[in-house]
C-alpha cells in the first residue's frame, strides 16, 4: 500500500512520503504513522488531499475508536 501511494502522482507525495500507513477500517481511510509526529496515529484519505486527522496514539486507540463508532451504531438498529 506504502509504495503504491508513494509511487503514483495522483496522491500527495508531500504528504505520503512522510507516513507509513498499515491498515484501515476495510471501507475507507487509511491509518499511518507520520514521521513528524511521533507518538500519533492519523488517519487519512486521498480524497482529502493533505488533510489528515489524529485518532490516537497508538493503533490500538485507532481501531477502538472505530469500534466505538460501530458499536454506536449497531445499538440503533
Amino acid at each position: 500500500m506504502n509504495q503504491f501511494y508513494r509511487g503514483d502522482p495522483l496522491f500527495p507525495q508531500e504528504l505520503v512520503t512522510q507516513c507509513l500507513f498499515f491498515g484501515d477500517n476495510g471501507c475507507g481511510p487509511q491509518w499511518g504513522f507520520k514521521r513528524d509526529l511521533p507518538g500519533r496515529i492519523i488517519r487519512w484519505s486521498a480524497a482529502w488531499g493533505t488533510e489528515f486527522e489524529v485518532v490516537g496514539t497508538s493503533p490500538f486507540d485507532a481501531w477502538k475508536a472505530e469500534k466505538e463508532v460501530y458499536d454506536t451504531l449497531q445499538s440503533e438498529i
